[in-house]
This record gives structure tokens, C-alpha cells and sequence, in this order.
């Protein structure tokens, strides 16, 4: 396991409710947040988040729900053991390149899709959403990308590409609308995924971005 993952697990797990979600996902099986929430007397919401999370570390399994209800995702545990184990030769450095990398070759996918169905000045338009006018687009992702690698965790990257990201996104959706863009950042993100499946951010990218689907 890389550092990042390491972290990202070992947080997790240190959450209040997450030890309380495995014991009951052991003891009951597939269960959906709402069932998660009612036997451990906490809000839906808390339910789910720490559902999310414990699937994108790799420690339970997920599917869309049998059951003859809304849409939803069911979860079970993986199995009776949790077991981190760290690569301790894994550099830092190196996995903050290879999350530059990935992040970098994500907003390519994704503005080629874009252009494909049409959005021919997205680079322009986006820059003018990040508030700046002496710029280009590419030279705004190298300098707060390039920064956060030079001075900042993996983690730290992550949350300036969030960030970043999240001014991208109010410039597609106002361009495209809520499920275009949903789809656009979904096709994107699992072309990326499968080009780089070391990659650690790609485990969450669509959660950190805000859209649902799987990649």
C-alpha cells in the first residue's frame, strides 16, 4: 500500500463510526446506508459518507441495490481480517508526480470531450470562470498544480485540484448542464483511470469532484 492510501485508510478507520459500520457489516451482510443508520442510531448522511469512504480505501465491496426501492448502493465487507500494510519504499515524491500526471492528462480527456460536442472556446470561457484575464488556461493548471507538487503532501494536491477543479466545473455546467457534464467528467475520469491504474487519486477523483457514477 502507497503512503497516500496508507493515510487515507488508517483516517477512515480512526472515524468514529467506521469501526461500528464493519462490525454490523460483518454480523448482517449487504446492507444500504438507511440500514446502516437505523441500527447504529445515526444520521443518513453520516451513514453514507463513511460508506463512501471505507469502499474507496478497498475495505468493503459495493453494488447497486436488489432491492425494489430508489436507487441505491449496498455494501459488505470485504471479509473478517483488515490488514494496512505500508510500502515504506514508496518516495513521496514520486507519487505526488504521478497524481500531477494524472490530474493533468484528466483536464486534456476532458476538454476534448468538450470540444467534441461543441464547446470550441472552453479554454477561454473557463479562464474568464477562474477570474483571470493574463493567462492561458494550460499556464493556470501548470502553476497551481506545479506549486502544490513542489511544497505540498499528496494530499495537499489533492485538495487544491478540488479546489481548482471546482470553478472547471461551474463553467461546464453552466455550458452543458447538470447530466452532460455528469457524463462528460465520468467518461473522462475512467478513460484516465484505465491509463494510469497505479494512480491513487484516481480512486476518488469523481467523488472529489462531485459527480456520481463509478469508474
Amino acid at each position: 500500500m502507497k503512503r497516500a492510501e496508507f493515510l487515507e485508510a488508517a483516517r477512515t478507520l480512526a472515524s468514529e463510526h467506521s469501526l461500528p459500520i464493519l462490525d454490523c457489516l460483518r454480523k448482517r451482510g449487504w446492507l444500504i446506508a438507511s440500514d446502516l443508520a437505523a441500527d447504529l442510531g445515526i444520521h443518513i448522511s453520516t451513514a453514507t459518507k463513511d460508506l463512501n469512504s471505507l469502499y474507496e480505501c478497498g475495505l468493503v465491496e459495493r453494488r447497486k441495490s436488489q432491492r425494489k426501492t430508489r436507487p441505491a448502493y449496498e455494501y459488505k465487507l470485504k471479509g473478517d481480517r483488515i490488514v494496512l500494510e505500508l510500502d515504506l519504499a514508496t518516495s513521496p515524491t514520486d507519487e505526488r508526480d504521478r497524481a500531477v500526471t494524472f490530474y493533468l492528462e484528466f483536464l486534456q480527456r476532458l476538454f476534448v470531450k468538450a470540444k467534441k460536442m461543441g464547446w470550441q472556446s472552453i479554454e477561454r470561457d473557463v479562464v474568464r470562470e477562474l477570474g483571470s484575464h493574463d493567462a492561458t488556461f494550460n499556464d493556470l493548471v501548470i502553476r497551481e498544480l506545479s506549486g502544490a507538487r513542489d511544497s505540498s503532501s499528496e494530499s495537499d494536491l489533492r485538495s487544491v485540484f478540488i479546489h481548482f477543479m471546482e470553478k472547471v466545473k461551474r463553467a461546464f455546467l453552466s455550458n452543458f448542464g447538470g447530466v452532460a457534464t455528469a457524463r462528460i467528467f465520468e467518461g473522462a475520469a475512467r478513460e484516465t483511470v484505465t491509463a494510469h491504474p497505479t494512480a491513487a487519486c484516481g480512486q476518488h477523483i469523481l467523488t472529489d469532484l462531485g459527480v456520481t457514477g463509478d469508474v
